[in-house]
């Protein structure tokens, strides 16, 4: 039997969001990572805070999803200006963070070898009530990731160990992303199965450059840190829809429909509490929005619907800016 992470998935979150500041700036990365509030700010030089006020939902919504980098210190905080020099390549990436299980030696698992210690973590998600499973989230962005095509990045992420200790030791070590497993939607499709993705996908203990969807899947490739970003940089240089990111930000908030469909069914599937929770923040940020001026009003509007459908999905969502 499978033993559950002793961290809780907002733990992994949050060292990984401060590791997404402090690694780069170890390994010298020309990568930056900010809120897509931040990026848009930059762009219009449109001021959110007097405008629309820093307590404001509109506010948390789209500068809240930027790493607080808990741990960086100053001085690393202050190399991560975001760059505005023409040769700026703005990449959105869109993360959904997992809590692993682990599978000890002598396990029971076809899927592994029994003298070898595993980890998996599960993309289906059940229902509310009345049992069984659903695969909304994970057709979603699967979706998203097409929809952006060369200008998103959409990935689970999840460690390769399963002790507290082993999390907070890779963090304070600067190597908690290298050992993170990063695995595209697409990965788990199950092509000819009884269900249109895999349930879960499993990997061996500290590396996840590999890792199997199952049931039943072969033996497939996948990112640790290293390869993510270097995915990443290669995505970003490819050549762009427009020259900039707020022509590509509303023509993208208008290609996601297909999303936002998939996001709305699997918000209908959540806790009558957790849709009461959206509906009061949806009448709020609608409020907001009257209150950013005319001429920006487009901009912020498909910021606020990328933003959205990211918190219907469960999912961070950042902007990469490499140099």
């Amino acid at each position: 039997m499978p033993t559950w992470a002793l961290f809780e998935e907002k733990e992994f979150e949050t060292l990984a969001n401060a590791a997404f500041v402090t690694e780069q700036v170890v390994k010298k990365r020309n990568v930056r990572i900010f809120s897509p509030g931040q990026v848009l700010e930059k762009s219009l030089a449109f001021d959110f805070a007097t405008h629309v006020g820093p307590h404001t939902r509109l506010y948390r919504r789209l500068f809240g999803s930027a790493p607080g980098a808990p741990g960086a210190s100053a001085g690393q905080l202050a190399q991560f200006q975001i760059p505005v020099v023409p040769s700026t390549r703005f990449l959105n990436v869109f993360l959904q963070y997992k809590r692993p299980e682990y599978f000890q030696r002598e396990h029971r698992s076809q899927l592994w070898p029994k003298n070898e210690e595993f980890l998996r973590f599960t993309v289906s998600e059940n229902y509310v009530s009345g049992g069984g499973y659903h695969f909304d989230q994970i057709s979603a962005l699967d979706d998203l990731a097409g929809s952006f095509g060369s200008n998103a990045v959409v990935r689970y992420a999840c460690p390769s160990v399963w002790s507290k200790a082993d999390l907070y030791g890779l963090f304070s070590a600067q190597r908690l992303l290298d050992t993170s497993v990063f695995v595209a939607p697409e990965k788990l499709r199950d092509v000819g199965g009884g269900d249109p993705y895999h349930r879960r996908w499993t990997f061996q203990r500290g590396s996840g450059k590999v890792g199997v969807p199952n049931p039943n899947g072969p033996l497939t490739q996948a990112e640790d840190g290293e390869l993510f970003f270097d995915h990443a940089e290669a995505v970003a240089k490819q050549p762009r829809r427009s020259a900039s990111y707020v022509e590509d930000l509303i023509g993208e908030a208008s290609s996601v429909q297909k999303v936002r469909v998939t996001a709305d069914a699997r918000k209908g599937k959540l806790s009558k509490k957790e849709r009461s929770r959206t509906d009061i923040e949806d009448r709020a940020l609608e409020s907001d929005l009257k209150r950013v001026p005319q001429d920006e009003s487009d901009a912020v509007r498909a910021s606020l619907e990328l933003a959205t459908i990211a918190r219907d999905l469960g999912v961070q969502w950042s902007v990469i800016a490499f140099e």
